[in-house]
């Protein structure tokens, strides 16, 4: 599959938060290969440093995590006009229906569960971050 950010000068930028070692290194080797510029965090508050300091175009984000939830990730990151207009996946494993509409009236941009269809994931992170002329 040929990537079409591959070959540009600037890539996009996506932070991966999630607690996950082994889903983190997953998807930042897919996301690489399809072009993207990947950094992690593995906590909430990491997250949120991580943000503010590599200015992410795009963030995954785990809801239950140690040291900051997903929930008060978003809330921060929305409540800050340096960082509220960043599209935030939501990407959980966790099973409450009610999830997803809280998550999304917080400002989250689209909401996968675990498992999710990486493909489908793929297609919603070229939604927010189409490519470059």
């Amino acid at each position: 599959m040929k990537s079409l950010l591959r070959g540009q000068m600037e890539k996009f930028r996506i932070l991966v938060v999630d607690d996950d070692v082994d889903l983190v290194k997953t998807l930042r080797m897919r996301l690489e290969f399809e072009g993207y510029e990947t950094f992690a965090a593995y906590e909430g508050v990491r997250g949120v440093e991580m943000t503010l300091k590599k200015k992410p175009h795009l963030i995954l984000l785990d809801l239950r995590m140690p040291a900051g939830s997903g929930q008060s990730v978003l809330k921060t990151l929305q409540a800050n006009p340096d960082t509220e207009k960043i599209p935030v996946i939501i990407i959980t494993a966790m099973d409450d229906p009610r999830l997803e509409t809280e998550t999304k009236e917080g400002g989250a941009s689209a909401f996968f569960r675990k498992p999710y269809s990486i493909e489908a994931l793929l297609e919603k992170i070229r939604f927010y971050l189409p490519p470059k002329p």
